[in-house]
């Protein structure tokens, strides 16, 4: 005990002052350290905790742990996080737990389990009563002194954002988005209320040292400013990435069915061997344009009570985080200073009383990348085109660049889905979400057409498509009278086979044709559920990969699939990220790419987006366990629990065996793997993707019978009804071809007119300050001493203020362009009607 005295590792300063230190197993750590100093009483401890464990009543013993939880149990060893899984033996955390309280008891100094398990109970949100019994018997520290260390931890993520902005030629990115709390004004009373307050989270995330920074700079990312152009063939997509994508994802559910089946015996085994074997190889075949897995450098900021949701408060933000990081420094200025008298050649601009100065911590022409949903990406754009012309350098914010993160892209996407494909009276009971919702008793509040819940809409759409799928797998080895427990594939070609059979059916354009001929619309909108869960699927997938180039390809189907759902916001900016790939190098671009996403370890298959990792970090910061009702809430949220986010999880992740959240994806596995089963046992029922005639929706057969029921006696059938019967009904809601038609009509013009609309502003902008200028020199050489009668008139321009000339000049500028607005209104309006109000 002596000789540990001086090792500095057992302290609690060795867990706070080290960054990477929450994310590793604490337990683990600290039997390694005392099993190096202390062997003695290492061994002593753990011949203690088997004898103890030997003389258990069998009874009493822990059960068997779930499969996942089992060192090597998963197929890559690696846990939901992207972490390696290693589990450690009870014994090894025993041994921490009582060499950690001896040392403890022995000298206070020695708490960094202590310090571990109480940051933890703080960031788990305990009950104050289990943390103080558990800080009572030395196995946690107390309640305070979780919050001072958690404090500390926050200033030290403030100073490590600062070190990353230090290393010049690396990328840096501020992801920021918004968190709105309900705060409790006058708690007790009967006039109590709750306050929604608006704020602000932010994280800097550093790319790894693999990607240039000169590739992304100002000078490299210029031709984005330029006008805007794209044809039809540059937009629409290929074909095959639909083929080759529905191929990998038709393997995956086949052996999702196979194991299912619990098959069994070595002739079990080769099957799922074969079959995993043939989806690398469709995996091999989707492959464009992969990210190396390195990790990203992350750096939580303290929130800010600004609402990034308005311009005004997006520039805000930006200003705060500017001068947080070091890239501009605030100098306050006494109330009596006298600002006008500074010199006007000088670089600095007054806001109240501060000046802000650019410093040298982003070089000339180095970026600084904003990272955030559309509406803020919108927001950002807005704000730096009004500060443009700002006649203070600082304030005009050109070190700034936005882009959109791919996360918002899927879940608007998903929304989309449930607008099309969820209500029973639209698409048909036996196609519908809402059925399914039903029948397999999901919450209908999370569950509804408008805006669903992410999460649960998302799990719907991922098990609706494999119980279909699988279904279509058990129909068509039905037809060769064979069963799907006992298939046994001969080779790869044989597996080709039944999966290119099952894609004809539900994926080819000759099915839906077939389903339109037989006036089947039930059979149609299914398969255009399954066609746009697709996109959905290859979508994540891509951006999980870091696969920069099947998003793209993927990109071309949202833009149009967007249109197609009225969505156009975001089919715009899917067409601001093709155009991007047009002008840019195939550097430049691949690296602005990588700034939408993020690495948290530097694992395969371990991306997200970056927007989906702030929203993470907001859910942490809403379990935070504050009261409500304290005047002090926000205060204590911004310099307490903000910026330690990314440390609660952290360490969850490094934990999770004592948290039991290992076993917790495999409870889940097995509810959702019976679900599937019940999805594909109705649409078997319903015969879903069989040929039937004339199996229509609800309000098809209303508006059939509205029809039906106008014709009075014998009537002579029109033209139209006579065309009607040669031309196939255009039955099922197709985002893809209704996008194609809003593009062709007025979508691309839309798309066009908006940078250019902004470039005519700036031309304009430009001329009239020449005009200004002009006016200023003319007023120069004129002479003011004169005093002839009449030669100065009252309301001549020449006897008004700067001041008024100015204002002149400005409402005159205003005028124009509304003028202009108004005809460029009048030109799209001479086009067809949006696609949004039900006309092609």
């Amino acid at each position: 005990m002596r000789k540990a005295s001086h090792v500095a590792a057992l302290r609690s300063n060795a867990l706070i002052t080290d960054p990477s230190a929450v994310g590793r197993n604490q337990f683990k750590e600290v039997h390694d350290l005392v099993q190096t100093h202390l062997p003695i009483s290492t061994a002593l401890a753990r011949r203690l905790c088997r004898t103890w464990s030997d003389t258990r009543p069998e009874d009493t013993r822990p059960e068997e742990p779930y499969p996942s939880e089992a060192i090597g149990a998963s197929d890559d060893n690696t846990s939901d996080y992207g972490v390696q899984v290693v589990t450690p033996d009870p014994d090894a955390r025993k041994v921490a737990v009582i060499l950690s309280v001896a040392l403890n008891s022995r000298s206070e100094r020695f708490n960094r389990l202590q310090a571990a398990i109480g940051i933890m109970l703080r960031l788990q949100h305990a009950p104050a009563g289990v943390q103080t019994l558990l800080n009572r018997i030395g196995i946690s520290t107390s309640r305070d002194t979780s919050t001072r260390h958690l404090g500390s931890l926050q200033s030290a993520a403030v100073l490590k954002a600062k070190d990353m902005m230090e290393q010049k030629e690396r990328i840096h990115v501020l992801l920021f988005d918004n968190l709105d709390l309900y705060v409790r004004s006058r708690p007790g009373r009967v006039t109590s209320s709750n306050t929604l307050v608006n704020l602000t989270t932010r994280t800097l995330l550093q790319l790894p040292s693999s990607f240039d920074a000169s590739l992304v700079s100002a000078s490299a990312l210029g031709a984005l400013d330029g006008s805007r152009s794209l044809n039809e063939d540059e937009v629409l997509g290929d074909c095959d990435v639909i083929r080759r994508s529905a191929q990998l994802f038709l393997a995956r559910e086949l052996v999702r069915s196979i194991k299912a089946a619990s098959r069994k015996g070595k002739r079990g085994v080769d099957t799922i061997t074969m079959l995993e074997t043939y989806v690398n190889q469709c995996q091999d075949r989707v492959r464009v344009d992969e990210l190396d897995a390195e990790a990203w450098d992350i750096a939580p900021l303290p929130l800010l009570e600004e609402n990034e949701g308005c311009i005004e408060g997006t520039l805000a933000v930006l200003e705060e985080s500017a001068v947080t990081l070091g890239i501009m420094e605030r100098d306050e200025l006494s109330a009596d200073t006298n600002t006008n008298d500074r010199d006007d050649g000088s670089n600095s601009s007054c806001d109240g009383f501060s000046i802000l100065r650019r410093t040298d911590v982003l070089p000339e022409g180095a970026l600084l990348f904003v990272v955030g949903d559309l509406k803020s990406h919108r927001n950002v754009e807005a704000g730096i085109k009004a500060r443009r012309h700002h006649e203070h350098k600082e304030e005009r914010m050109d070190y700034i660049r936005s882009t959109p993160a791919p996360w918002h892209l899927l879940l608007n996407w998903v929304w989309a889905i449930f607008k099309m494909h969820f209500s029973s009276a639209k698409v048909g009971f036996a196609a519908s979400l809402e059925r399914l919702r039903d029948a397999l008793r999901r919450g209908k509040t999370a569950l509804r057409e408008d805006e669903p819940s992410f999460n649960e809409a998302w799990a719907l759409i991922r098990h609706t498509f494999a119980g279909w799928v699988r279904q279509s797998f058990v129909k068509e080895l039905s037809k060769q009278r064979k069963d799907i427990s006992t298939w046994t594939p001969k080779d790869a070609q044989s597996i080709q086979m039944l999966v290119d059979a099952v894609r004809e059916h539900l994926f080819e354009e000759a099915a839906v044709r077939e389903a339109q001929f037989r006036h089947d619309e039930v059979g149609i909108n299914a398969r255009l559920f399954l066609r746009d869960a697709l996109l959905a699927l290859e979508w994540d997938d891509a951006c999980r990969r870091g696969d920069v180039g099947r998003m793209l390809a993927t990109q071309r189907f949202l833009a149009v699939g967007f249109a197609g759902a009225g969505r156009h916001q975001y089919s715009q900016s899917c067409l601001d990220d093709i155009w991007t790939h047009k002008v840019l190098t195939e550097d430049s671009w691949r690296t602005l790419m990588a700034v939408r996403l993020l690495n948290r370890y530097g694992a395969r298959n371990s991306f997200i987006g970056a927007d989906l990792y702030q929203e993470h970090l907001n859910r942490e910061i809403q379990r935070a366990d504050i009261a409500h009702g304290a005047d002090t809430a926000i205060a204590r949220l911004r310099d307490t629990f903000s910026a330690t986010s990314e440390v609660a999880r952290a360490m969850r992740k490094a934990h999770q065996d004592l948290l039991g959240f290992s076993g917790q994806r495999w409870k889940e596995d097995q509810r959702y793997d019976r679900d599937i089963d019940r999805i594909s046992n109705l649409a078997g029922q319903d015969g879903l993707f069989d040929s039937q005639l004339n199996r229509y929706s609800n309000e098809t057969v209303a508006k059939l019978a509205a029809k039906a029921s106008s014709f009075i006696g014998p009537q002579i059938p029109s033209a139209e009804d006579l065309l009607q019967d040669l031309v196939l009904p255009d039955y099922g809601e197709d985002a893809l071809e209704k996008g194609v038609m809003y593009l062709r009509s007025k979508g691309y013009h839309r798309w066009q007119k908006l940078r250019t609309a902004w470039d005519r502003y700036d031309a304009f902008l430009g001329l009239a300050l020449e005009d200004e200028e002009t006016m200023s020199d003319a007023d120069s050489t004129c002479s003011h001493s004169s005093n002839a009668p009449g030669e100065q008139r009252a309301g001549d321009v020449r006897t008004l203020s700067e001041d008024a000339r100015s204002e002149i000049a400005r409402r005159m500028r205003q005028r124009e362009w509304a003028r202009r607005e108004e005809e460029l209104d009048a030109e799209e309006a001479e086009g067809p009607d949006d696609i949004s109000d039900g006309q092609a």
